[in-house]
C-alpha cells in the first residue's frame, strides 16, 4: 500500500510539474510573440507598443515582470530537483522542503496573477482607441491563476506526504519495538537447590 501511495504521489507531482513548466513557457511565448513590440497602424500612422499589457505605449515593465516570474519559478523548481537528487532527498526531509518551496511559489504566482490581472483589466478598458490583442492579454491572466493553483496542489501533496511519513515512521518504530519485545527469548530459569543433589545421588 505504501509503495502504491508513493507511485501515485510521483505520478501526480510529475503531471503537475509538467503542467507548471508548460504554462510558464506558454506565457513567455505568448508575451514575446503576441504582446510585445506590437506595430499598430492608426490613422495612417505606425505606432509601436512595447508591451500590450502595460497600458502605456512606451512601457514594457509588465512584460518584463512576467518574464522574470516565469523564469525564476522554473529555475527554482529545477534547482530544487537537482538539490534533492544530489542530497538523496535531503536525508528524508525532501517532502518538507518541497512543501515550503511550493508554498512560496503559490504566493509568488498569486501576487503575479493579481498584478497582471489588474494591468490586463486596465488595458482592456482603454478606449479611443481600444488596444488590440485583448484575448491574448486575458489568457496571460488566466494562465497565471492556473499556475498558482497548480503550485497550491503541489503544496497539498507534499505537506500530506510529509505528515504521513512522519506519523508513519513513528508507527513503524512502535510496531518494530513491540515485535522485538515479543520475539525476545524468555529469561533462563534458575535450577532449584535440590536438583544438583539429586543428580549426584543418581
Amino acid at each position: 500500500m505504501g509503495c502504491l501511495t508513493k507511485c501515485m504521489k510521483a505520478i501526480l507531482v510529475g503531471i503537475l510539474g509538467i503542467l507548471k513548466t508548460g504554462l510558464a513557457i506558454a506565457i513567455i511565448v505568448i508575451i514575446a510573440v503576441q504582446l510585445q513590440d506590437w506595430v499598430w497602424t492608426e490613422n495612417n500612422t505606425n505606432l509601436t507598443i512595447n508591451c500590450l499589457i502595460s497600458g502605456s505605449v512606451s512601457s514594457s515593465s509588465t512584460c518584463d515582470y512576467m518574464y522574470a516570474v516565469c523564469g525564476i519559478s522554473m529555475c527554482v523548481s529545477f534547482c530544487l530537483a537537482i538539490f534533492l537528487c544530489i542530497t538523496c532527498d535531503c536525508c528524508g526531509c525532501g517532502s518538507w522542503i518541497e512543501a515550503i518551496v511550493s508554498a512560496c511559489q503559490t504566493a509568488w504566482w498569486c501576487i503575479a496573477a493579481a498584478i497582471v490581472s489588474k494591468r490586463v483589466s486596465d488595458t482592456n478598458d482603454l478606449s479611443d482607441p481600444s488596444w488590440p490583442q485583448a484575448n491574448w492579454r486575458t489568457s496571460i491572466a488566466v494562465m497565471s491563476w492556473v499556475s498558482a493553483l497548480l503550485c497550491f496542489l503541489c503544496f497539498l501533496i507534499y505537506i500530506i506526504d510529509a505528515f504521513s511519513s512522519c506519523c508513519g515512521g513513528r508507527k513503524e518504530k512502535k510496531e518494530k519495538k513491540s515485535k522485538d519485545v515479543e520475539a525476545a527469548p524468555p529469561p533462563p530459569q534458575k535450577m532449584g537447590k535440590d536438583e544438583p543433589v539429586k543428580a549426584n545421588a543418581v
